[in-house]
């Protein structure tokens, strides 16, 4: 087996060390063709010096950098741009701030995924025990697409949204703590990680990076059932997520301005049957 892992370091070299050092420690490591591709995108000139500085004696990593800030798909397309991705079994693409479980590769190694499932994703669990896949099973109802054009139309409703379905968020995030045990297509991942198989670089050719930031998993979703692929989750495989190592900076405001901007491309992607395409 031939494995990529790529991730995007943005201003916290340390977490991108952290994720090259435990991929080197997992089970396998040495029996399995790895290489490392860290994405700089457009760091400040301290960040990248000390990550190219920590990085040079790792074995299999290969560090690159943009010369601009080109989002999170961005990234990881500039770095899956830099090798073959054919001539991997998986590119493992996604966030720097994730542990992988010791056995992941030995684990990986002896699956035998579906030809249309080109998309692979693994339990990945939050530090405060919240299991962030699937994120949706079926596409989102018209109810809960009516309620995200109303948090999504201004700030204020947004606000208002939050006041008065504040406990149904709630239940919703503690039901999140019961991990989903068994194997199964779903609509929508989270887009901290990704294993993308060498047909998905067939059918769909890369990322849809057309957002900069927030939606990334929808425009994924669109690719994968206009190509007429699939997405599985796969609970064997766990992956622990550190969480917004780079967007716990932003304000609130700026954040949910980023998110709406992105919900006003996407919106539509969470409607399959929009494009003539039933899931």
């Amino acid at each position: 087996m031939r494995v990529a892992f790529i991730a995007v370091n943005y201003n916290n070299c340390r977490v991108s060390i952290n994720y090259c050092t435990n991929i080197q420690a997992l089970r396998g490591f040495n029996d399995v063709g790895v290489d490392i591709v860290l994405v700089d995108n457009a760091s400040n000139e301290a960040d990248y010096n000390e990550l190219a500085d920590e990085v040079k004696d790792l074995n299999n990593v290969i560090l690159l950098r943009s010369e601009t800030n080109t989002g999170y798909f961005g990234g990881l397309n500039y770095g899956i741009s830099h090798i073959d991705p054919e001539k991997y079994d998986y590119v493992i693409a996604g966030n720097n701030d994730l542990f992988f479980e010791r056995d992941f590769l030995l684990k990986l190694k002896g699956k035998n995924y579906a030809a249309r499932d080109t998309v692979i994703v693994p339990d990945v669990e939050t530090i405060g025990g919240i299991h962030q896949n699937p994120q949706y099973v079926e596409p989102p109802t018209s109810k809960r697409i009516l309620g995200m054009d109303v948090y999504y139309s201004c700030y204020a409703a947004s606000i208002l949204v939050g006041l008065v379905w504040g406990h149904k968020r709630r239940e919703r995030r503690n039901n999140r703590k019961n991990k989903t045990a068994e194997t199964l297509e779903i609509f929508l991942c989270t887009g901290a990680l990704m294993i993308l198989t060498p047909l998905f670089f067939q059918h769909c050719g890369k990322l849809d990076d057309s957002l900069f930031l927030w939606g990334e998993e929808a425009a994924l979703a669109h690719q994968l059932y206009m190509a007429g692929d699939k997405m599985l989750y796969d609970p064997e495989l766990h992956v622990s997520h550190m969480e917004n190592a780079t967007v716990s900076r932003i304000s609130s405001h700026k954040n949910y301005s980023l998110h709406r901007q992105s919900y006003k491309k996407y919106r539509d992607y969470l409607i399959p049957g929009k494009f003539g395409v039933q899931w």
